[in-house]
């Protein structure tokens, strides 16, 4: 037995063909950067495109277990090993360390691969094809690297124990490495005609369904290099096809093509390598060569004096006139994508470029070529990366499978291009049926052959056979549509029906499972890319007016200003009409403005008379500018628009400002409000949709009826705007029909505007959004219509057996977050177990306060405490376990450290346990704790409160002052203000809602007079009257602001951070009705104002 070592044989390789590669995938500058730096001693040189131009790298060389060179281009360097592992495949005389799966991308290792075969002979043969594989990509063998071993089962052996001729061992392999052995047994057999011939065979029943297809000309390009190549080049790569089959091959394929119609495309594919003109083999890009050929083709039909042609030019120049899409327009546009403007004169075109250089109809096809290859360099820089890296790995592990596997799968094309085209290739094959009824005629000719294929079947077989049936027609016809739609047109996919509100829950529980595989699955469905014209985005003077390079208007759905007289191209602005649920031009989708478009975003506000902008990004994001300030701090012109900042009003997650909007020409003034969400994270989606469907709730309340759409944008206009639309488009469809679409909806939108609903994250986002928000209502009421319906929650429903109260708690009870083990980390270390009152009430990780550690110390940064968030203002709140005997030090360090200036605390010292007294009675001497802090009592002064209602009862609020400094920052000190309340003692017992109020308004008046720092709530556990306290106190301050309350979603917020605030029933009531009580201090209801 022999074999070979391969090790290093490719390092002579000439990778110039690299830089084709980083274009076709689009590699960011940064991949050849990161090459340049990892590959540090590998005997070759890196190309690639930067943006300083093309770089060249110094002699380099792969370290060992580093991603191995020809590995960047997967899909190439196993198109050179497949004449081995076609042959492995068939022999099955492989041994991997791997599992079978993984045998293809093994061999991208080469320094781990050695080739065996039973003879020299054998083992030649299998070199030869290797090295013919190669050469016919570009990639040199050197033969001088490589040297031929004898072995038995892995060892080393002399050249006369098994009578084959003596090799040249390589002198740097070592016994003891590891490596990969792949065999092949003696008596493989192949029937390689066969294979060839059935290749063939599918091949050009493939390429006949495609050029007979309702498809574009583009279209019917690309499923060809999609759905009929691959068919033929995998055999390509591993037999020996002899070259008089190709030849007829191709002499076939210019037959079909010619027969429907087409010229056959020269060098138009983008999966396959294709004949360079100096030798070797390169990529080129279907669509690239596509826009070449319209534009020579263009310029040779009006060059062309021939007078058969006179019609065909007239036709063309007709279809111009009229607006209808023509060659000669169509060939503008690309030309003008490439800075070439196109004068198609009959009999001299010529073509000018943006320098105002005239081309003569000679070169016209050579300059568009090298402005194409410029153009193509920029977009690389330009692009963002979208994980193009591994797009194309999955292809390694699918080569194994049979072809028509690998088309369903097959990422590039458009989703529904591919399947269409699935479904009119099958309705060429028999059915299995038909196959097996034809193999039995021969032998069985009897009765049973005239017997209703469905005789012997029973009437529950017979129902699945005709739904399936009714599911594949509607398949069908859904596919079929796609094919002929319109630009934008909606067409939805039969595969993925809308779904009734009764199932969504368990739908969305199915897309869960597995990782949320069902939501990948579902996600890699649609249809992603620019897949419509953008000429007016693309034009040169609107360039500077798109944030990102690949974000562009579509031409047939985008926002068109009115023309500004001398000003190209100043109708255009990257916006997006979106249509809503039974809403036609429900949205406008924006981008966030840049400096060149702040006059156009103003303009467009005032010609399509919206009165809402939702923005939902922040001006900065992890240090990175996400849009720019379009809007004044006072009053701005933007062109001949005056905007006017009237107030600005902030929120715990959101701003809204409202703006004063006229025009010069004009007399009427409107007001603009912009709703500004903030709290949406730097990466990813909010953790739970409960403060955005609580934000759109508030958007919702104000758009006027007669108002034009709302003008929805983020940085690109795509992510957060897409995933805002789905999220309120699909409630409106709810409340309308009780159905949701929402796979269905995100393909619309995205035949709007590219990439919406931008990440596989924000699609599964959408889902739990809209479960939330079936979950748990509508519990929103009106000031004015507290009274009647708190008696109507009172009443008892017969099926339950619960008030509306507690169905409604049950039900918070239900949607509220639940702790796990990881969510609580520090809290649960060794040394903090015994800071923690009871072990089920810790503090998560990502909403605990955080005290500064000592000796770098993590465990003494903890206490169990968390940050909760009002209605007006982040983190309002702190909330906490009255503090043990241990802690009181830790107690105070938070005050100090988080600048709380008030703390609210519920009197538990009648309750069983260790509840210190953790202040200073004396008010002569200040107390020092750990050496760290001291506490000083202040003498007592006047009540803070004043000319409250006599009604309020303020017996049972005792206050006391402090002044707390920390010794590490003497010099700063923190008056702190302690309202002891005493009416609260029994948990079981509500109090009276007046003292609580009097409580509130006597916290209002010091937060207003301390600096409106966090204010600290203290009960015994944390959870119950401090929760209820902070519930009752955000909710009047929305009352306050909206006339509106709705304690349900306010405490559902609270419990994000604290699982279990407001433990009861009975609290949950008290909170209600502690509204209703401070509301029957004014006269009437309906004329409730703060």
């Amino acid at each position: 037995m022999a074999w070979v070592d391969v090790r290093k044989a490719y390092d002579s390789v000439d990778h110039k063909w690299l830089k084709e590669m980083f274009a076709l995938h689009r590699f960011p500058t940064w991949i050849g950067n990161l090459i340049a730096r990892l590959c540090g001693r590998w005997n070759t040189k890196i190309t690639a495109v930067t943006k300083q131009g093309v770089e060249t790298s110094e002699r380099i060389a792969f370290r060992k277990g580093l991603p191995q060179g020809d590995a960047l281009c997967p899909r190439l360097f196993t198109l050179c090993l497949n004449p081995i592992a076609w042959k492995l495949k068939a022999s099955e005389g492989y041994r991997l360390s791997k599992p079978i799966s993984a045998k293809i991308t093994d061999l991208l290792y080469i320094d781990d691969l050695k080739i065996y075969a039973a003879s020299e002979a054998k083992l030649e043969r299998i070199m030869k094809g290797v090295r013919n594989a190669m050469e016919d990509v570009g990639l040199q063998w050197n033969e001088r690297k490589c040297a031929v071993v004898h072995v038995r089962r892995g060892r080393l052996q002399e050249p006369e124990e098994n009578g084959i001729g003596a090799g040249e061992a390589i002198t740097s392999l070592r016994e003891d490495a590891q490596y990969k052995f792949l065999g092949v047994l003696e008596n493989v057999k192949q029937q390689d005609g066969l294979v060839l011939e059935q290749a063939e065979k599918e091949y050009l029943k493939r390429l006949s369904v495609v050029w007979s297809s309702p498809l574009s000309d583009y279209y019917k390009v690309l499923a060809t290099n999609q759905f009929a190549l691959p068919v033929m080049s995998y055999f390509m790569w591993t037999q020996v096809w002899p070259i008089a089959d190709l030849q007829r091959i191709d002499r076939e394929t210019r037959k079909i093509m010619v027969e429907n119609g087409a010229r056959h495309p020269l060098a138009s594919t983008d999966q396959l390598y294709i004949p360079r003109s100096s030798g070797g083999r390169g990529l080129k890009s279907v669509e690239s060569e596509y826009k070449l050929i319209k534009i020579k083709a263009a310029v040779k039909l009006c060059a062309n004096t021939d007078p058969t042609l006179k019609l065909v030019r007239e036709f063309e120049e007709r279809a111009v006139d009229k607006g209808r899409r023509s060659m000669l327009k169509d060939a503008s546009g690309f030309a003008r994508e490439l800075g070439i403007e196109l004068e198609l004169e009959h009999p001299e075109p010529v073509g000018r470029t943006e320098e105002g250089e005239l081309v003569d109809k000679k070169k016209i096809g050579v300059f568009a070529k090298k402005a194409l290859y410029t153009k193509r360099r920029q977009g690389i820089e330009e692009q963002r990366w979208q994980g193009k890296l591994v797009a194309n790995r999955w292809q390694d592990d699918q080569l194994d499978r049979s072809c028509f596997s690998l088309l369903c799968e097959w990422r590039t094309a458009p989703t529904y291009t591919i399947a269409a085209l699935e479904e009119l290739y099958q309705q060429l094959l028999p059915t299995k049926g038909y196959s097996t009824r034809k193999a039995k005629t021969s032998g069985d000719s009897d009765a049973r052959s005239s017997r209703p294929p469905n005789a012997n079947l029973d009437v529950e077989s017979q129902k699945k056979q005709k739904r399936k049936r009714k599911e594949f027609e509607l398949r069908r016809s859904s596919l079929k549509k796609k094919l002929l739609a319109a630009p934008g047109e909606v067409v939805n996919d039969a595969d993925h029906p809308p779904i009734t509100v009764d199932q969504f829950a368990k739908h969305v529980a199915k897309l869960h499972k597995s990782d949320d595989r069902g939501y990948m699955i579902e996600y890699n469905k649609l249809d992603s890319g620019q897949e419509y014209p953008c000429d007016a985005g693309l034009m040169p003077e609107n360039k500077a007016k798109n944030r990102y390079g690949n974000i562009i208007a579509y031409d047939h759905s985008r926002v068109v200003l009115s023309p500004i007289e001398g000003e190209s191209g100043s109708d255009y602005i990257n916006a997006t009409r979106i249509d809503g649920y039974n809403k036609p031009n429900a949205y406008i989708a924006c981008q966030g403005p840049v400096p060149p478009t702040f006059d156009d975003f103003w303009r467009m506000v005032w010609e399509q008379q919206s009165s809402t902008i939702v923005m939902l990004t922040n001006l900065q994001e992890r240090h990175k500018l996400k849009c720019h300030k379009y809007w004044p701090d006072e009053t701005q012109d933007y062109g001949d628009i005056s905007v006017m900042l009237v107030r600005s009003e902030h929120y715990s997650d959101y701003n809204i400002r409202t703006f004063n909007v006229k025009r010069e020409s004009e007399k009427e003034e409107r007001e603009v409000k912009q709703f500004h969400f903030t709290v949406w994270p730097d990466h990813g989606v909010p953790e739970y949709p409960t403060a955005l469907l609580a934000f759109r709730r508030r958007v919702r309340a104000y758009n006027p009826a007669d108002a034009g759409p709302p003008i929805v944008h983020c940085s690109a206009g795509v992510g957060r705007t897409g995933t805002f639309m789905v999220i309120d488009s699909t409630l409106d469809r709810i409340k309308a029909e009780s159905t949701i679409d929402i796979f269905n909806f995100v393909a619309y939108l995205r035949s709007r505007r590219p990439a919406m609903v931008q990440t596989e994250e924000q699609y599964t986002f959408c889902h739990d959004a809209i479960l939330e928000a079936l979950q748990c209502g509508n519990t929103q009421i009106y000031a004015h219509d507290l009274r009647i319906t708190l008696a109507r929650m009172n009443d008892v429903d017969p099926e339950t057996k619960m008030t509306r109260f507690e169905s409604e708690f049950k039900r918070l009870n239900k949607v509220s977050p639940v702790l796990h083990k990881g969510h609580c980390i520090v809290a649960s270390y060794p040394e903090n177990k015994e800071k923690n009152r009871s072990a089920e009430i810790l503090a998560p990780d990502c909403y605990r306060v955080v005290l500064t550690a000592i000796d770098d110390n993590e465990s003494t940064s903890y206490i169990n405490a968390v940050h909760i968030s009002g209605y007006k203002q982040q983190h309002a709140f702190i909330v906490t376990q009255h503090p043990l005997t241990s802690t009181v030090t830790d107690f105070w360090r938070m005050l100090c450290e988080q600048e709380s200036s008030c703390v609210v605390l519920f009197d538990s010292r009648e309750q069983e346990g260790d509840f210190p007294e953790f202040w200073q009675d004396s008010e002569t001497d200040a107390k020092t704790y750990d050496d760290m802090l001291t506490v000083q009592r202040l003498a007592a002064n006047s009540s803070s409160v004043d000319n409250l209602k006599a009604t309020y009862d303020q017996t049972e609020i005792t206050e006391k002052t402090f002044k707390a400094t920390d010794l590490r920052t003497p010099e700063k000190s923190l008056r702190i203000k302690m309202f002891q309340y005493s009416g609260w003692v029994n948990e079981n017992e509500e109090p009276p809602a007046s003292g609580l109020i009097t409580l509130i308004a006597k916290v209002e008046k010091w937060q207003q007079h301390s600096g409106n720092g966090p204010i600290t709530v203290v009960c015994s556990d944390g959870l119950g009257r401090s929760g209820t306290f902070c519930a009752l106190y955000s909710v009047l301050e929305r009352l306050k602001i909206e006339q509106v309350v709705d304690v349900f979603q306010a405490i559902k917020a609270m419990r994000i951070p604290r699982p279990g605030l407001v433990k009861t029933a009975g609290e949950y009531k008290f909170v209600h009705y502690a509204i209703q009580d401070y509301l029957s201090a004014f006269d009437d209801y309906a004329n409730f104002k703060p």
